[in-house]
């Protein structure tokens, strides 16, 4: 399977750049897991490219002797404190890209950690989610540096609800009438004031985790005994305040403005009964015998 970015929904155009940047980072998402998390099966990477003729592709479809040669490199940094290389090395090929077509891709199997030019992964990416890609899709400047990572909740939640004041400034149609305005302004307003209520102070410097910020029922695979056997689509992963990391809203497979909260309150007892469970699991796992 071949995942190709697509440029005119990325905001390419306002701000060229995005669609690779999408790609690192979601190849990166793949190499983390499949790194820290063997046991959960993804879709496996079998390389990937740039719009700039960069190509990378998995130790292991590189000749024996390269092969060697790369696993050697890719332990040597990581022995000596640096950014340890990952599987996936620059890999040589024809200047034209997929037949001329200038955009970057994914292969993958049918089944904001990013990737440097050197194939090190690196957490030096802003925390790309799908609404930073859109609004600059709509050319609403967001500024955020493709190369800033946050230290702090605090910083992070500010920098996203200035998102909001750029769409009011930029966006022709983000305000319909004065009333609308008005409403949109007020809620902003006390949004910034009361958003401290809403995370701890004792984890304000993180921790920040690595999550699935498109996680819905059709990227997950179960078998027939619902156990769930694999993940797709991982676009989007990125490292966030812990406090954002919730259960699904999905449950009841209803919207979020029709949740049926009696229902979801079953399901959502249900869920996380079977969460900590999997967690007692793996805490016995890990435990020393």
């Amino acid at each position: 399977m071949i995942r190709f970015p697509l440029p005119y929904q990325v905001g390419e155009a306002f701000r060229p750049g995005n669609a690779d940047e999408k790609l690192r980072c979601e190849a990166g998402a793949y190499v983390w897991l499949q790194e820290n998390c063997p046991a959960l099966r993804i879709p496996f990477l079998y390389g990937f490219g740039l719009s700039t003729g960069q190509r990378f592709t998995a130790l292991e479809n590189l000749p024996l002797a390269s092969r060697c040669l790369g696993y050697l490199l890719r332990r040597l940094p990581k022995w000596l404190g640096y950014s340890w290389l990952s599987r996936y090395v620059r890999h040589q090929g024809p200047d034209e890209v997929l037949g001329g077509l200038r955009t970057g891709y994914l292969l993958l199997d049918n089944l904001i950690f990013r990737i440097d030019d050197d194939g090190s992964l690196t957490l030096q990416n802003r925390p790309l989610s799908l609404e930073i890609q859109d609004l600059e899709n709509e050319e609403i400047p967001v500024d955020m540096p493709r190369d800033f990572t946050y230290s702090t909740v605090d910083s992070y939640v500010a920098d996203i609800l200035a998102f909001h004041d750029g769409r009011l400034r930029h966006q022709p149609n983000a305000i319909m009438d004065d009333e609308d305005g008005l409403y949109q302004m007020a809620a902003l307003a006390i949004m910034k004031s009361l958003s401290s209520q809403f995370f701890r102070l004792d984890l304000r410097r993180g921790p920040l985790v690595f999550c699935l910020a498109d996680l819905h029922q059709s990227n997950i695979f179960v078998d027939d005994n619902w156990n769930i056997k694999c993940l797709v689509d991982l676009e989007w992963a990125c490292s966030r305040p812990i406090e954002m990391v919730h259960p699904p809203y999905w449950l009841t497979s209803q919207s979020v403005d029709d949740i049926n909260l009696d229902q979801y309150t079953e399901l959502h007892k249900e869920f996380m009964d079977a969460f900590q469970e999997e967690e007692r699991t793996l805490d016995l796992k890990d435990s020393p015998p």
